[in-house]
């Protein structure tokens, strides 16, 4: 089977382009096809826009016909110039002047030879419509001579219209917001085309090209000479008749009423590429078989497909070496590609790089050395993973910090393949160093990339404990300094107090949902570095750090860190609290992390007040029940659990005494006051027999209160006294119940 590198216009120019009948309508400008028009024509445009990008298109199946008979016109044409070279020689002779030639048409091949294809047809009706489009910005009558070879035959009307469309009297204004309605108000146009859903496709995609070309602002002359003459868009061209397996590929195409997948389409080209270059034995039958099973073995109940995964594992593999290069630019929307598409096949991506070319061998080693691996990471997600979960069922889509996990654990099996008996260690260290560093960018991946190579060179197969003690935090590179402190204290503690279990304790704690790997404050918490007392603190804090704690909506546990004082965080002009938020790293480390670090003193006292062995809920409750409450914000906010729920971004802000809870976390957004606020809450009949509303603060100027609106005033706090007062008035009270009897006299 030839395959070809082609853009739309060397085919178009090489033969004509016929959908023949039994191809389905052109359907990207359908309404349910919407999303993924607009996508290809913004990656088309994009790609013509940007200097030196590329987009490529996958595979392009058919059969060319007429190539006997354009090869017999070929010798006809040799034969009838024979011919008369000797009938003009024999009249030279003669004396006679004989004036001939045979011009053979120009093209003559692309007129004769047709291409039938058979996979494809929604693409290259798309790029066809996108060359139309820019010949008719330009005007270019040669262009559309060209573009009349492409021709649909599945119905009447759909021919007609590509004939009104390649026209070369026709031109459209592309000038207006609107494309479409200069096509439909064309004199030549006949309203019983509408009735085709592919002419209402057409129609459909040539409008949104339009919109896009007009946001992007191309110029046509520079977008026409690289769709012309640049190869930027390509696809793999296939022509069947060439196909040496053709009853083959046909009876896999056709048995099962779909085009090979992207994956068989991989795995054919891989066959053909490296047979000779990969020395694993047997390799190609362990793609069907034992490797197979690697991708089975993870997939999810009721699913009986595994392509996705298996070619995704491939991505992955290359994506991490793919980075790694300096050339490589951060917005290379290949990298994208790898990531998370799907309906992306990368052979041409593959096929045109030495990068997958060299390491090919190696990706394939992984699925060789994966197939009696059973280890644990930790802590990839809620709970312990088995290393092959990961890698060939969860590996589509991953974010940048699961992505560097990938490459941290498939490098160490290329890298030791011959004794993994450390693998475990490893993927307990790498992962706490990775998920608590930020790397959010394929910057910090190759960043991070080369890190785990560089400590992969020291630790080699040794245990990775031992390696580990004996550095410093300089000598490994651009994780999180505070965390390398951790993994090399920890390591110490596991080689150097065997008689200890540390290990499967730090498992554990790493473990936890909050935690995430880091643990090192509980050490702080054990000043004697009693062995004992540490495992009483570790099991106190995943008490108030677990879930029941976490999903309480009443900020339990901040409330109780109030009983011992004033804890709030500092942010500028305004106090903050930590929030239970914890999906992410910066979640983590700006909430409770944060408290720990600033507020440790807080921590050290609630763990000495509790009991490991009673209820948590129950004990925080009893603590702020039994805390002595008086008349100061404070108070309030430990008492009444709705106040500190009110602030989106749990901010306050002090003014004198007062505090006042920020919607937001400006004072120019709405606000409400402490205390104010906590009488509305706790006083629902009051408020419903005096017809009292509370009334948001916004600004600094305004104050907020108790609008009593009987009398059309507010009841507002002084902010020195934290008494009540009513606005403009300079009385204040000790309660919202005096201000009402006074109001109620008065009246």
């Amino acid at each position: 089977m030839k395959n070809t590198f082609y853009t739309f216009w060397q085919l178009i120019d090489e033969c004509t382009i016929e959908i023949p009948t039994i191809q389905r309508d052109y359907t990207y400008g359908r309404e349910g096809s919407r999303e993924i028009s607009k996508k290809l024509i913004h990656s088309i445009l994009k790609s013509l826009q940007d200097n030196d990008a590329s987009l490529h298109l996958d595979f392009v199946y058919g059969k060319k016909l007429g190539i006997d008979n354009f090869i017999a016109l070929e010798r006809n044409k040799n034969s009838i110039d024979t011919l008369l070279l000797s009938l003009k020689n024999y009249a030279e002779n003669l004396n006679i002047s004989v004036n001939f030639n045979t011009q053979q048409k120009q093209n003559l091949e692309a007129e004769v030879v047709t291409f039938i294809p058979l996979d494809g047809q929604q693409r290259l009706t798309t790029l066809f419509l996108v060359h139309w489009y820019v010949s008719n910005v330009l005007k270019d009558n040669t262009s559309k001579k060209v573009l009349q070879r492409f021709k649909y035959a599945t119905r009447t009307s759909s021919k007609e219209f590509l004939q009104f469309l390649t026209n070369d009297t026709y031109h459209f204004d592309c000038n207006s917001k609107t494309f479409r309605k200069n096509i439909e108000n064309h004199e030549g146009f006949f309203t019983k085309w509408l009735k085709d859903p592919t002419v209402i496709s057409m129609l459909s995609v040539l409008e949104e090209t339009h919109k896009q070309f007009l946001e992007k602002r191309l110029e046509a002359r520079e977008v026409w000479e690289k769709l012309e003459k640049k190869e930027v868009i390509t696809f793999d061209f296939f022509d069947l008749e060439d196909f040496e397996l053709t009853d083959e590929l046909y009876l896999k195409m056709n048995a099962r009423g779909k085009k090979l997948t992207h994956f068989e389409n991989f795995k054919a080209w891989l066959f053909k590429e490296f047979t000779n270059q990969i020395q694993i034995n047997g390799w190609k039958k362990k793609i069907d078989l034992e490797w197979n099973d690697l991708f089975w073995n993870q997939k999810p109940l009721g699913d009986s497909k595994i392509d996705i995964p298996y070619l995704q594992f491939f991505k992955n593999m290359f994506l991490g070496d793919f980075l790694m290069d300096e050339s490589i630019s951060e917005k290379d929307s290949n990298i994208d590609l790898l990531r998370s598409e799907t309906d992306f096949n990368p052979v041409s991506l593959f096929e045109k790089n030495i990068i997958f070319q060299n390491n090919i061998e190696s990706y394939l080693t992984v699925l060789e050395y994966c197939i009696n691996l059973k280890i644990k990471i930790n802590p990839l997600y809620n709970e312990a993973e088995n290393v092959n979960n990961f890698l060939f069922s969860k590996n589509i889509g991953l974010s940048w910090w699961h992505t560097t996990m990938y490459f941290a654990i498939t490098r160490y099996i290329i890298k030791n393949k011959s004794n993994l008996t450390h693998i475990n260690k490893w993927t307990r260290v790498i992962s706490n160093l990775i998920y608590n560093t930020p790397i959010e960018s394929p910057k910090l991946f190759s960043e991070a990339a080369i890190s785990i190579l560089e400590l992969l060179d020291k630790v080699q197969d040794q245990n990775v404990y031992e390696v580990i003690e004996q550095l410093k935090t300089s000598e490994i590179s651009f994780f999180n300094e505070k965390q390398k402190e951790e993994e090399i204290f920890k390591a110490k503690k596991i080689i150097n107090e065997p008689q200890h279990d540390w290990e499967v304790l730090f498992i554990d704690l790493e473990n936890h949902n909050y935690f995430y790997g880091q643990i090192g404050f509980i050490f702080k918490l054990n000043e004697s570095k009693d062995y004992s007392i540490f495992i009483e603190n570790s099991l106190k804090t995943r008490l108030l750090f677990s879930e029941e704690i976490m999903k309480n909506s009443n900020y339990l546990l901040y409330r109780s860190f109030l009983t011992f004082g004033n804890c709030f965080l500092k942010n500028g002009n305004n106090l903050t609290y930590p929030s239970n938020l914890r999906g992410t790293l910066r979640n983590r480390n700006e909430n409770w992390r944060r408290f720990i670090d600033q507020k440790f003193i807080f921590l050290k006292q609630l763990v000495d007040e509790i009991n490991p062995i009673d209820n948590i809920t129950s004990q925080l409750n009893d603590l702020i029940n039994c805390y002595v409450f008086s008349s100061t914000n404070n108070s309030k906010l430990i008492k009444n659990p709705a106040l500190l729920s009110y602030p989106e971004k749990n901010h306050i802000r002090i003014y004198d005494s007062g505090y006042y809870l920020l919607n937001k976390t400006r004072i120019y957004g709405f606000f409400k006051e402490v205390f104010t606020y906590d009488w509305f809450i706790m006083n629902p009949s009051t408020c419903k027999e005096h017809s009292i509303e509370y009334i948001d603060g916004k600004g600094e100027d305004s104050d907020p209160g108790l609008l009593l609106k009987n009398i059309n005033k507010k009841i507002i706090i002084d902010s020195k006294s934290l008494k009540f007062k009513l606005e403009d008035e300079s009385d204040i009270y000790e309660t919202v119940e005096e201000i009402l009897k006074k109001m109620k006299v008065n009246v």
